[in-house]
């Protein structure tokens, strides 16, 4: 589902302080992932503080994709976020909650998340957000192969055509 032969491996964290919705989440990505043919690594977080130390110490390439719950004890979902975009520029997110408050949609668009999901989750809902997101980055990846063959080709056609110039001083200059 998300981006096969692209990636090594797609990681993903899941975060939310309510135990028994981070498990449900942190199922529904596996049973949604598992049909697939691409390999994948999910973590579960209790907590925004907790996902933003990983993230600060961890030695792998950064998470893939964030889901988080908005309010949480502690952190929420939004200021992870927001501090994340910094140094995570390509990671996604997506939020969830249990509010229909719009304060909550817009800043959440504000800071530039992928989807947002209300609780209770409804897998077909999730399935449909990664799809949607597998689609975004199938697109960004082929868009980044077309620039490197571009930026490839251009080069080697400078090095042939400053070899033409020169031989053609060269022989120029010797007429």
């Amino acid at each position: 589902m998300i981006a096969g032969e692209k990636m090594n491996t797609y990681r993903i964290a899941v975060c939310d302080d309510d135990p028994v919705m981070r498990e449900q989440l942190h199922s529904f990505c596996r049973e949604l992932l598992d049909g697939e043919s691409i390999p994948y690594a999910i973590t579960a977080f209790p907590s925004a503080a907790e996902l933003e130390k990983r993230m600060n110490s961890d030695v792998e390439k950064p998470f893939n994709l964030l889901i988080l719950d908005i309010q949480m004890n502690g952190m929420t979902g939004l200021e992870l976020i927001e501090q994340a975009q910094a140094d995570y520029p390509d990671v996604n997110f997506i939020v969830m909650s249990g509010y229909t408050d719009f304060e909550y949609v817009q800043k959440a668009l504000r800071f530039g998340v992928w989807d947002y999901l209300l609780k209770p989750l409804q897998k077909s809902e999730l399935n449909a957000i990664l799809k949607k997101l597998d689609e975004h980055l199938d697109t960004l990846h082929f868009r980044e192969l077309r620039q490197e063959t571009m930026r490839s080709e251009l080069e080697r056609s400078l090095g042939v055509l400053q070899e033409r110039y020169l031989e053609d001083v060269w022989q120029s200059g010797k007429a």
